[in-house]
């Protein structure tokens, strides 16, 4: 019974693992940023608003300035190239940080069914009721690009390629999914002497 109980636990926890191949260029090796904005262009707003506020509260935990590309540059409205340097020079912005979804995979599968039965006896007549239940495996593989782009010179200071991954219908939320990207965006930043 414990052992059933502690397997229906660690099933409905929320846990993803996000893995990242990550390469500095030569020219950016331990160059350290401070002022973050973080752009997830051609996703839904709900999404973007999530994706980019579990960036920055990442970044954030990592003693640097983030701010969400939603709130530097409004989806309401239009920014060519010169406005969009002007908004990260008056904000100070030495990290552009962009991700962009590489695709995914959502998949459900049938492990097994839940039977449920009774049978009721009343004088010469039996009356039986018998249900079933399917239970149900759920996965769920996600990949983004990543760059980070130095502000100063506008190359590619950093560029990653991500693959986050999970089992189990707790596991596969998106809410899930973002923290587990945003933490590994954060430490590979760090672990890259970019945070």
């Amino acid at each position: 019974m414990k052992r059933a109980f502690l397997l229906l636990v660690v099933s409905l926890s929320g846990c993803a693992t996000t893995t990242i191949t990550g390469f500095t260029d030569p020219d950016y090796r331990s160059k350290s940023y401070k002022n973050f904005v973080v752009v997830t262009p051609n996703l839904n707003l709900e999404y973007s608003s999530l994706l980019q506020g579990k960036v920055c509260s990442a970044i954030q935990a990592k003693n640097a300035s983030c701010v969400r590309g939603l709130d530097l540059f409004p989806p309401t409205r239009t920014f060519d190239n010169a406005s969009i340097i002007q908004k990260l020079t008056e904000n100070k912005i030495d990290g552009y940080l962009l991700l962009t979804y590489g695709g995914g995979s959502t998949q459900s599968q049938q492990v097994g069914t839940l039977a449920y039965g009774s049978a009721t006896v009343f004088a010469n007549t039996i009356s039986a009721y018998g249900s079933s239940t399917p239970v149900m495996s759920f996965s769920r593989s996600d990949g983004y690009g990543v760059v980070l782009i130095d502000t100063q010179s506008y190359n590619k200071a950093w560029v990653g390629g991500t693959r986050t991954q999970a089992q189990g219908l707790a596991n596969i939320t998106d809410d899930v999914f973002t923290g587990s990207l945003a933490d590994q965006i954060a430490y590979e930043l760090q672990r890259a002497g970019h945070l």
